[in-house]
């Protein structure tokens, strides 16, 4: 006997599992996963690849197995796999996201990097008022999206490969470098971001000489101080070391201040990056309820993130 309260938890768990990216969850048990390709089935022996993975008419992936006709969404995936029910390989689902998910995708992407110079294609649309909302949501107001050169994609393909697929649930952007040059945000999926670039982010909407420049850690911060008053560039990672344009950057601005997030691996790259370049560093206060001044200002909003930037950008002036 099936009860509501069963198909309650059923929908709950499935809801859970929609929230993550299609194509990390098949990686997760087929890490040679490229969407469209044939390869061998991981259901049963097969010397001769009739198995693919693909975008179904509902924009979600689907496998199918051209030998035995079976097809379906990860879930009956992963029943076919293991021989689960549909309710517990669900669970499975969402106990192999905690434990495995992001130690495999880390090994994937850095396996194609060392391997391959990614060139990323896309289809742009028009942002949508939900696109909108998303970034005002952060201080961010259309025209800085245009002028960082920030388009909302339709679809996103990394060596001709179909990687992603807008939805409304799952936006993605695109942060436009020149030169086929792109780094991809995904912000509601657990691979985040994607790019085939190193260019500095900001660098090219800087004015030729300014007072102050913070080093921040994301484009979304750069565009968000852009919009309080400040003038930013990002590096790609809070780990980076080094920015091979700092001197050039030093002659530009009479200060530079590093901000990054107020969390561990934050504080390391701060302290890492001030002592490399020999430039104080601030972070948010520790009892705030946000690591960046986007957080802040979500929780916030404009003039309170106006005042704690002042704040803090001022605080140790030369």
């Amino acid at each position: 006997m099936i009860t509501t309260k069963g198909i309650v938890l059923n929908e709950e768990l499935r809801t859970k599992i929609e929230s993550y990216d299609d194509e990390y969850l098949f990686r997760l048990y087929i890490p040679e996963l490229e969407i469209g390709k044939r390869l061998c089935s991981p259901l049963r022996k097969d010397d001769t690849p009739s198995f693919s993975v693909f975008v179904g008419r509902s924009g979600r992936l689907m496998y199918h197995d051209f030998k035995t006709g079976d097809s379906g969404d990860i879930i009956k995936f992963v029943c076919q796999m293991t021989g689960l029910l549909y309710y517990d390989a669900m669970r499975k689902i969402l106990r192999d996201i905690s434990v495995g998910i992001r130690i495999q995708t880390t090994k994937i992407e850095r396996k194609q990097s060392a391997t391959t110079k990614k060139e990323i294609k896309v289809i742009t649309r028009q942002l949508t008022d939900r696109d909108i909302s998303y970034w005002e949501s952060h201080g961010v107001l259309k025209r800085t999206l245009s002028l960082y050169k920030v388009y909302s994609l339709e679809a996103v393909f990394i060596n001709d490969v179909l990687v992603g697929e807008y939805r409304s649930t799952q936006p993605i952007y695109g942060y436009y470098f020149g030169n086929g040059e792109w780094k991809i945000y995904k912000p509601y999926s657990l691979q985040r971001f994607y790019t085939n670039t190193n260019k500095l982010q900001g660098y090219d909407q800087l004015p030729e000489t300014g007072e102050l420049l913070v080093i921040s850690k994301s484009l979304k911060d750069v565009m968000l101080l852009r919009e309080l008053g400040y003038f930013a560039v990002a590096p790609h990672s809070e780990s980076v070391n080094n920015i091979d344009e700092i001197d050039e950057l030093k002659t530009r601005f009479k200060r530079i201040v590093i901000w990054y997030d107020n969390d561990e691996p934050g504080a390391l790259g701060a302290e890492k990056l001030s002592t490399k370049l020999g430039l104080p560093y601030v972070q948010l206060p520790t009892d705030q309820a946000a690591k960046d001044i986007s957080d802040y200002y979500k929780a916030n909003g404009f003039l309170a993130s106006q005042e704690m930037a002042d704040k803090l950008l001022w605080q140790n002036k030369e």
